[in-house]
């Protein structure tokens, strides 16, 4: 949600987490960009003009972005917890928010919400609010656990990503 548009931007993609800290945030449609942190390493992939091109990530960032990802899908939020001012709401569904506690973060994010599910074993959504009200949200209409991914998933160092090729590989993730 953008201010500076009146409709939604909507995109859909796949997130894959492998403990305890490789992730893909591969997005599919309308464009296609795949993003991949392993422990020290990443790598940034966008597909133009009919091929994938290898772009540099800023691997700080993309290496922070994985082990944020982590922290929060294993609800590991007190090893954070000088990162994050942590607090719930339970009125018939749970979110709960993590507020940055540096200025210099929270210039890019002011909220991190994380809706759980109403079984509450898994995240429905997760929205990323920034400044100025504009803000993403993640929703999660189908999520497989504890599923066998390909190593190769996770490779960084190839000239492009390996493709989401089983069926448990291309279970969706729409993002809004």
């Amino acid at each position: 949600h953008l201010s500076i548009f009146t409709d939604v931007v909507k995109a859909e993609g796949v997130l894959l987490f492998r403990k305890p800290d490789t992730v893909r945030f591969e997005m599919t449609k309308p464009f296609r960009s795949v993003l991949i942190a392993a422990g020290k390493s990443a790598a940034k992939y966008e597909f133009i003009d009919g091929r994938w091109k290898k772009l540099k990530p800023e691997a700080s960032a993309a290496r922070m972005v994985a082990e944020h990802i982590s922290l929060w899908l294993e609800a590991r939020f007190r090893e954070k917890a000088d990162l994050y001012d942590i607090s719930a709401v339970a009125a018939g569904t749970t979110i709960i928010t993590l507020t940055p506690k540096n200025k210099k973060f929270r210039r890019f994010i002011t909220a991190i919400e994380l809706t759980l599910h109403k079984s509450e074993e898994h995240f429905s959504a997760v929205t990323i609010r920034e400044p100025g009200g504009d803000f993403t949200r993640m929703l999660f209409p189908d999520p497989k656990h504890d599923i066998d991914l390909p190593r190769k998933l996770f490779d960084t160092a190839g000239a492009a990503p390996a493709p989401l090729d089983s069926p448990a590989e291309k279970s969706r993730t729409d993002t809004e």
